[in-house]
């Protein structure tokens, strides 16, 4: 079957403006190498259509919806009550296009105080993002960066999905070693500031799928009962295993269960993983009480905390866990 070349793919790119301009900008540098035909609002113009009645017309000659949803709900189309990003989205669904959907990261992005609505606008764009996250996975970003690795990786999977070509030349290796070992680097210095940013990775499963404990579910803020952890090996980028002793285990929660579990150890996969941080809440029992106690003048087998006066039979520690997290698989077969 004959392929069909991608640069005469049109997509659009909805999104509010003004705050969100870096973010529309790295999506459009990552995706002019792709050579795709790329709209929205910086290519309007002078046009004598009605502001709202133009991205409509746009929207329905396109073949592929990127919506991005930060924190403003955005300009409200009088007739319906309805930002225009949500008209556009409601355009995109009636045409049946292929979506792609990303909201910022609430907790972890850096947002301006004066580009995050209040009020009114606030509940409705609650409101759309709740509709959102019902009917699409969506993906969420913290960077202007991050969002354009995101959209181009997603992009790439939709074009293997849809039979379009992939010039090589059009393209950058879509595991870049260099890339992957910086944030890994940053996460390991600042998990906390880097958790949720992802990775691509080639691996190979080995040994079983096991069971994660509450504590570690609660860490890596993953539904205990619901998640699993497997052992793999990490093909690409060689050796990173050894820099990084966090990436020994893949985990998985969900639908990525079923991929684990069903995963041969011979079959190399490529995939996206997240990275993941938490701390773990453990009791810790005294190994002998009855003379620590004595020593604090309290009953035996309880400790006593000398700031505050409690007395506890055990005491808390929180560890530090890093994990990396399956998000999806790219393409199938590395």
């Amino acid at each position: 079957m004959a392929k069909t070349i991608k640069q005469h793919i049109p997509i659009f790119v909805s999104s509010t403006y003004t705050d969100l301009i870096p973010y529309r900008k790295s999506i459009w540098d990552a995706l002019d190498k792709l050579k795709v035909g790329v709209s929205g609002m910086e290519i309007f113009g002078a046009r004598t259509a009605e502001p709202l009645q133009t991205c409509i017309d746009e929207v329905n000659k396109s073949l592929i919806f990127v919506g991005i949803v930060g924190m403003r709900y955005g300009s409200i189309d009088e007739k319906t009550d309805k930002s225009f990003v949500q008209v556009e989205y409601e355009t995109a669904i009636s045409k049946n296009l292929d979506i792609l959907i990303y909201l910022i990261d609430e907790e972890k992005a850096e947002i301006a105080p004066k580009f995050v609505d209040t009020g009114d606008p606030a509940k409705k764009l609650q409101e759309f993002k709740d509709a959102l996250k019902k009917k699409h996975t969506i993906d969420t970003f913290l960077s202007p960066d991050d969002l354009a690795k995101k959209v181009e990786r997603d992009l790439r999977r939709l074009f293997t999905e849809r039979n379009f070509e992939i010039e090589s030349d059009k393209l950058q290796p879509s595991v870049q070693p260099e890339q992957t070992i910086k944030i890994l680097d940053k996460f390991n210095l600042m998990p906390d500031k880097y958790s949720g940013s992802e990775i691509e990775l080639i691996i190979n499963f080995s040994g079983r799928p096991e069971q994660v404990s509450q504590g570690k579910c609660d860490a890596l803020h993953l539904r205990f009962g619901r998640s699993i952890a497997r052992r793999i090996d990490i093909i690409h980028p060689k050796d990173v295993h050894k820099q990084f002793n966090f990436l020994d285990r893949l985990f998985a929660e969900y639908e990525g269960c079923e991929f684990l579990y069903d995963s041969p150890e011979d079959k190399q996969v490529k995939i996206v993983a997240k990275l993941a941080f938490g701390e773990e809440r453990t009791e810790v029992i005294q190994p002998n009480p009855y003379a620590f106690a004595i020593s604090l003048g309290t009953r035996a087998g309880t400790i006593k905390d000398l700031k505050t006066g409690e007395v506890y039979d055990s005491y808390i520690r929180y560890i530090p866990r890093k994990a990396i997290i399956y998000v999806k698989t790219i393409g199938g077969n590395a």
